[in-house]
């Protein structure tokens, strides 16, 4: 049971940390759009 609560526990962290990568390339490319640069990622 101790087991399944860390892997739910990593997985957590995980999707929170893909978000956050997200939201900051998502943010990288709305400021690169306004300054007119082309963003590839």
């Amino acid at each position: 049971m101790a087991d399944q609560l860390w892997i739910q526990d990593k997985d957590r962290k995980y999707l929170s940390c893909l978000v956050s990568i997200y939201n900051l390339h998502a943010r990288l490319s709305t400021h690169a759009t306004e300054v007119g640069l082309p963003l590839q990622i």
